[in-house]
């Protein structure tokens, strides 16, 4: 087991595997029911970055087993922790809300902190697509903490960015620098990761909001060429598409292209969410009406039946928002429109979506009401 986690810290996953399954026959020969957890949870962690989510969820629904049969809590709270990122992978955030919870019931003493860690870090991103923002910064933070304390450096920057990305959906972009600033001294002697990529677009996202739109772009450059490059893809497309808000009109259509290239590749369900939100708000901005209909399709498609309230709330602006920007809005779109303004006035986990709007309103010559800009 041991040489297998080595072999996939050195990113050699099939190598990785082909052990496991020597493994696993030894230890079902000899009726080990922990170390048979143990070699099923690794084997979900190893198909996870690969996008491979039906094995990821049945090598982790198999280590729940096992773990149960053995009567270890930190092995059922590994298994449940997996079962979290894999059920967060397809998109069933709610579920994966549930397996994070379980995980943590049990993971309640320092023996459990490295997957007390990893159960935070999948609880903290996927509240964000339940629009708990809150509870968000509460586990990131702690995440953070516990990485610092366990010397994870990989860990540490990607619950950072987790929280940076609350404070900016709240509009709050100096606060989302400051956490990832101590993210890069981190990441980069981990370069062959390529997770340098997200507080990269941690960065290109608030400084362009800021209305800096050069270093915007600069930040996603270099975030879409290590994201590209490094075996862990998942931050792709929404790099792609916020990149596309700071291009002309046909490098846009390049880039969403290239997007939904690497969905097909890898059908992750937050990845979706994330290209489309930032296609939807490029093409209202842009005043491309077309693009946002293809947004509206694509977020409907990964958002989830129902949708989880991040998408509802994507879908929301899109149905009400496109029939402004394509200038045939009736009376009732446009009173969606408002009461949809007035529910983002409201709601801080919907501030980044209020400039956007703002734009479309004014081209369209729409008075804003007051507090409403």
């Amino acid at each position: 087991i041991a040489e297998a986690d080595a072999l996939n810290a050195r990113l050699e996953a099939d190598a990785a595997l082909a052990v496991l399954a020597e493994a696993e026959a030894e230890a079902e020969a000899a009726g080990l029911a922990e170390p048979l957890a143990r070699i099923a949870t690794l084997e979900g962690t190893i198909h996870f970055p690969r996008g491979a989510l039906a094995a990821c969820l049945a090598a982790n629904r198999k280590a729940l087993g096992w773990a149960r049969r053995a009567g270890s809590a930190l092995a059922e709270a590994g298994a449940h922790t997996g079962l979290a990122w894999a059920h967060y992978q397809s998109g069933d955030f709610r579920t994966a809300a549930a397996e994070a919870d379980a995980a943590l019931a049990l993971a309640d003493a320092p023996a459990f902190d490295r997957v007390r860690l990893s159960a935070l870090r999948v609880r903290a991103v996927t509240r964000t697509f339940l629009l708990d923002h809150d509870a968000v910064l509460a586990d990131a933070t702690e995440a953070v903490a516990l990485a610092q304390e366990q010397a994870d450096a990989v860990q540490e920057v990607l619950a950072r960015t987790t929280a940076a990305t609350v404070h900016l959906e709240c509009w709050r972009h100096q606060e989302a620098i400051a956490l990832v600033e101590p993210a890069f001294a981190l990441a980069r002697p981990l370069a062959r990761l390529g997770i340098e990529a997200a507080p990269l677009w941690v960065m290109g996202t608030a400084t362009g909001a800021l209305g800096n739109a050069g270093p915007a772009e600069t930040f996603l450059r270099q975030a879409r060429a290590l994201a590209a490059a490094g075996p862990i893809r998942f931050a792709l497309p929404r790099i792609l598409g916020t990149l596309a808000f700071f291009t002309g009109a046909r490098e846009r259509l390049a880039l969403v292209a290239e997007g939904e290239a690497a969905l097909e590749a890898m059908q992750v369900a937050h990845s979706g969410l994330g290209f489309w939100s930032a296609v939807l708000l490029a093409a209202l901005a842009h005043d491309e009406p077309a693009l946002a209909r293809r947004a509206e399709a694509g977020l409907a498609r990964f958002g989830g039946t129902p949708p989880v309230p991040w998408a509802e709330a994507l879908l929301a602006l899109a149905r009400s928002f496109t029939p402004i920007a394509e200038g045939g809005a009736d009376e009732g779109e446009r009173a969606a429109a408002a009461a949809f303004h007035a529910r983002a006035r409201e709601t801080p986990a919907l501030s980044w979506l209020r400039p956007v709007m703002r734009i479309v309103e004014l081209r369209a010559g729409l008075a804003t009401p007051a507090g409403r800009g």
